[in-house]
């Protein structure tokens, strides 16, 4: 992990960055070659050239073309693209814009910095982000990113159905990583999916889709973008116009894994239909159902990120020493001695607890867990 990882300082702070506009949109010598890139390519090329980069490159801007189209949702489009300059594979994340929008520039300008706080952080489970960019028509946003050729584990749901437990560790383990990360930097993804997940051929999962992701400042409140579309992972505070904390993420986290364990969208047993899944995530207490045939560790973990009360969810912190992902088993003397009883919550304390803030009291996560060692002699651990 960089050290930009764990650095509150080098984060630029949100609220910060999107107030309004006290400075020009952009210097005379990047709106001069949007001119010339305008001139030269028309609105409809497909070669482009980028605003900003905060890469060593060859030359300050990326010129690309744009390749195959690798999937699509509702307000993006994902392709392959070419660097002409260094022949480099790269990735375009192509954002529509509202169609509404009466200020384009402006909506550019909240989308891009939302990125560029993603690309000051420095962490293997992080997907690269390069440049952004204002099409020609003004319609839509271009993310120029690394590219993942093996695709995201929606992809991998599709072609395997159901995931293996022991890959979902695997798996699992990298995204708290990644999830830790931004937490830490008081950042939420907001929008944590399959989809959002992508794997390289070596098993290394790369945390992308930041649209929704904002640095937290304060009690925020705001709205966000393609639930309606994709509900299934939202966590209910979110779908209730509510007090947003990083918390929110922990339940997608669950959901996701939900996901992979079953091979289908949580509530998905409910309703396929997207309408009305979020109705019932957002107006009913109803939880998406758990197989009881996955193994007791994976269900525990699931469980305690599923509260519907953001308070009683872990830290993805806690999460990275549940025994699911440590791979820990309880030892037969702590299972006889709680027989009968559920031992696989994981329960905070009833504390005020408020994450993000200066004068926040912990979770004090109240689960111990009794191991057996390899050696044969048994512990008590804390799971923070």
């Amino acid at each position: 992990m960089g050290a930009a990882c764990c650095s509150r300082n080098t984060i630029k702070d949100t609220h910060d960055i999107l107030q309004p506009r006290l400075q020009s949109s952009f210097t005379t010598e990047q709106t001069t070659i949007f001119h010339q890139k305008r001139s030269l390519h028309g609105s409809d090329a497909s070669e482009s050239f980028c605003f900003e980069n905060t890469l060593p490159r060859p030359s300050k801007f990326i010129r690309w073309k744009q390749g195959e189209l690798l999937e699509e949702d509702s307000n993006s489009k994902l392709y392959q693209c070419l660097n002409i300059e260094t022949g480099e594979i790269m990735a375009v994340k192509t954002i529509i814009l509202h169609s509404n929008s009466e200020d384009p520039i402006r909506e550019f300008e909240i989308i891009r910095n939302q990125y560029q706080i993603i690309k000051e952080l420095d962490h293997p489970n992080i997907l690269k982000y390069y440049q952004s960019e204002l099409s020609n028509d003004q319609k839509m946003i271009n993310i120029i990113q690394e590219f993942i050729p093996s695709g995201s584990i929606a992809n991998l749901i599709q072609k395997y159905e159901k995931i293996e437990e022991s890959i979902i560790r695997i798996y699992a383990k990298q995204i708290l990583k990644a999830l830790s990360c931004l937490h830490n930097s008081e950042i939420i993804h907001g929008g944590l999916r399959s989809s959002h997940i992508m794997i390289t051929e070596s098993g290394n999962i790369k945390l992308s889709g930041f649209q929704n992701s904002r640095k937290l400042c304060g009690e925020i409140m705001w709205k966000f973008e393609d639930t309606a579309e994709n509900p299934f992972c939202v966590a209910p505070e979110i779908l209730q116009n509510k007090e947003i904390s990083l918390l929110a993420d922990i339940w997608s986290f669950g959901c996701l894994v939900l996901e992979m364990t079953t091979g289908k969208p949580p509530y998905s047993d409910f309703s396929k239909d997207p309408k009305e899944a979020l109705k019932i995530i957002r107006d009913t207490e109803q939880l998406p159902n758990i197989p009881q045939t996955i193994s007791m560790s994976l269900q525990s973990l699931i469980k305690s990120c599923l509260q519907r009360s953001p308070i009683l969810r872990p830290k993805a912190s806690q999460l990275l020493k549940h025994r699911f992902i440590t791979g820990k088993a309880y030892s037969i003397e702590f299972l006889d001695n709680f027989a009968g009883s559920n031992i696989e919550d994981v329960r905070p304390s009833q504390k005020p607890y408020r994450y993000g803030h200066k004068d926040s009291t912990d979770t004090n996560i109240q689960a111990v867990i009794h191991e057996q060692d390899s050696d044969g002699d048994s512990h008590d651990e804390n799971i923070n």
